[in-house]
């Protein structure tokens, strides 16, 4: 059976590159993305489509998100980001920090076996 390898924006630039360059390798991937209506549209980019990506929608924010997607992982790569040029810090911040920190917590407290993360 494959290493599954969690790739949190993995609808974006560099996380669905990181998702190609590992299904070569023959990790099973899945991505987690909340398909910003901004960047996304609201839907999945046909370059992570049909590929046999796990495609899972979800919020880093939002504990049974990260719950879900983190049952059977084995690595995350974590790239979930809100970069965009408006200013909105509450959001930056929230999606940022308090998401990365929702991840550990998670991971702690349901003691999910993951090798490694890579932020």
């Amino acid at each position: 059976m494959k290493e599954k390898i969690l790739i949190t924006g993995g609808a974006g630039f560099i996380g669905s590159h990181t998702a190609d360059a590992l299904a070569k390798r023959g990790y099973a991937i899945r991505i987690l993305d909340n398909l910003e209506p901004v960047v996304h549209g609201g839907k999945w980019p046909g370059y992570v489509c049909g590929k046999g990506y796990e495609l899972m929608r979800g919020d880093v924010r939002v504990k049974r998100d990260w719950l879900r997607a983190l049952r059977g992982a084995r690595h995350v790569y974590h790239f979930a980001a809100y970069q965009d040029q408006r200013p909105d810090f509450s959001k930056f911040f929230s999606i940022n920090v308090t998401g990365t920190a929702l991840m550990y917590e998670v991971i702690a407290e349901k003691k999910v076996p993951i090798k490694k993360i890579i932020l």
